[in-house]
């Protein structure tokens, strides 16, 4: 594959992040912490994600290793499947949110119309179509799909200058932990794009455009899109996502939108359901026929499931997993880069990163907004105390030589 320039590859980088999901998570930052708190909170979150994935253009440019080849050479073969594991189901989660709230915004619709309709039933079906367009490749509709992003794009920053144009923010007085929370949110939410970094900056042309594409998605790019979504949450008076979005209560405005929602949905999941089925290579035994059949079912199933009413804690507790295993996999390219080799061994990588999952799942009962910065601090804390005991240990073992 040929290089890429900085610009290439921060378009399909944000091409992923212009997503309803991402939307949201600002949504949720502007009605918990306010325009203020919350730029500040999407600040300093994306601030720490570009500090991370300036180590990952590091990782990327320094060798022609996929992402899971980078997992396998630090975890070994189970690390590499479980790494792939652990992608599919975000990738699922992901694509289920934006189904449950495709089909949640058309019901709205619906209702508005004076047709009934059972919310499940049309869930399902939405997710169904979604699923089904991509297994047999229907290329026209995909082709439509893929042009409404920018037009739901536009009319989402309409629905954010409407709302600050008419509304006002509203009063919050957010506490300690609700913006821990929040912070927590916009890391977890996109933790899993700096740690699949190795798979598409690799293909930088050297490490200087790698840097900048680093700077474009995490600096600028992801968190201008989350940024609206701030705005629309702050000064859309405690209103619904979905009501929120649309500014006119108007039946064929209110359709029209609810289309575009639909299609941009489609159109991000339909690259979700192939970037799972990529995933599936790290399951070397697994038949490739049956791939898509167990993709389409596990969308299905995720889909059914309440994942959008619960969308913080769910991306939280993905998240907890991704920072645990990427902190690892950073911090053990850092060791290589600086010291020439890394002392740790695989089974290292793997008690630093159980640990800290461990650690992270059981503060999660107590005080969840701790459970990701738990697992980050015990994770980066026990894998640099193995790297020097074994770097300790190597040393004694010469001087024994000696």
């Amino acid at each position: 594959m040929k290089k890429q320039n900085w610009i290439e590859i921060t378009a399909i980088q944000l091409g992923g992040a212009i997503c309803l999901p991402v939307i949201l998570v600002g949504f949720q930052l502007g009605r918990d912490l306010g325009i203020g708190m919350g730029l500040g909170c999407l600040f300093v979150a994306n601030l720490f994600l570009f500090l991370l994935s300036l180590v990952g253009a590091h990782l990327a440019s320094s060798g022609e290793r996929s992402t899971l080849e980078t997992v396998e050479l630090f975890f070994g073969k189970k690390g590499k499947s479980f790494f792939a594991l652990l992608m599919i189901g975000s990738l699922l989660v992901w694509f289920a949110i934006q189904a449950q709230m495709a089909s949640s915004d058309l019901y709205l619709v619906v209702q508005q119309l004076g047709i009934g309709a059972n919310r499940e039933l049309l869930c399902f079906g939405v997710t169904l179509l979604m699923v089904i367009i991509p297994l047999f490749g229907f290329e026209a509709i995909a082709k439509v799909a893929d042009f409404t992003v920018p037009f739901m794009l536009a009319a989402i920053c309409f629905s954010a200058l409407f709302h600050m144009v008419q509304g006002q923010t509203m009063e919050v007085c957010p506490s300690a932990a609700l913006t821990t929370m929040n912070f927590c949110l916009v890391v977890a939410a996109n933790i899993c794009a700096v740690c699949d970094m190795p798979t598409f900056f690799r293909h930088a042309k050297n490490l200087v455009h790698a840097q900048k594409a680093a700077v474009a998605t995490f600096l600028i790019g992801i968190p201008a899109v989350e940024a609206i979504g701030l705005c629309i949450g702050s000064f859309s008076q405690g209103k619904g996502f979905l009501e929120a979005l649309c500014p006119s209560g108007d039946s064929v405005f209110r359709a029209c939108f609810a289309l575009f929602i639909f299609l941009a949905a489609f159109t991000n999941n339909n690259g979700n359901f192939y970037s799972a089925k990529v995933s599936l290579d790290g399951f070397e035994g697994l038949n490739p026929k049956a791939r898509k059949p167990i993709l389409a079912t596990l969308a299905l199933l995720c889909s059914s499931a309440p994942i959008f009413e619960h969308f913080t804690s769910v991306v939280c507790f993905f998240g907890l997993f991704w920072v645990s295993m990427g902190v690892v996999i950073l911090s053990a390219y850092l060791m290589e880069r600086y010291r020439g080799k890394s002392q740790a061994a695989k089974v290292h990588c793997w008690i630093a990163f159980l640990a800290g999952l461990f650690c992270g799942l059981i503060c999660s009962f107590f005080r969840e907004e701790m459970a990701m910065m738990c697992g980050l601090f015990v994770t980066t804390v026990l894998f640099f105390v193995l790297e020097k005991i074994a770097a300790v240990k190597e040393v004694q073992n010469v001087d024994l030589t000696i």
